[in-house]
């Protein structure tokens, strides 16, 4: 199939002088994350599973986080395509965004948002600077 794909690829440049989509190319997008996978790789950190039990024990289970991506289609940072993926808590009267991950189409990256800088940063990054785990275990006390 490749060998297809390859020999289509060379005649359409020798015809047109464009060439068609590789098949590499192809098969990267085969392997691209669908929305709800980037949601669940974000649903899988330890930041956002202990940051969603501490809104329902601080409002005894009345609030819930929730997370959503916006666009259709993956945001490009330095090249890169990423789902944005928003963690918020919805209130009757508002929503309250508490940070957006960008999750790469291969998943194999993760980047966080940085309430300091305002930038997204890596998410090693983000853990050391913004303390997030920290920042819940104190607050963890006041929502018993």
């Amino acid at each position: 199939m490749k060998i297809r794909i390859a020999l289509i690829a060379f005649l359409s440049t020798l015809m047109f002088g464009a060439a068609l989509p590789s098949a590499d190319a192809a098969t990267d997008v085969a392997k691209s994350l669908s929305k709800d996978g980037a949601q669940k790789i974000t649903w899988q950190l330890p930041e956002v599973k202990a940051w969603a039990e501490l809104i329902e024990k601080q409002s005894k289970g009345t609030l819930h986080g929730a997370s959503k991506i916006d666009a259709d289609t993956p945001e490009t940072i330095d090249g890169k395509r990423y789902w944005s993926v928003t963690c918020f808590v919805d209130y009757p009267e508002q929503i309250h965004r508490w940070h957006t991950f960008m999750i790469r189409v291969d998943g194999k990256e993760i980047l966080a948002d940085s309430i300091a800088s305002g930038n997204f940063t890596q998410l090693e990054k983000w853990r050391l600077s913004e303390k997030p785990m920290q920042e819940m275990n104190e607050a963890a006390p006041n929502a018993e």
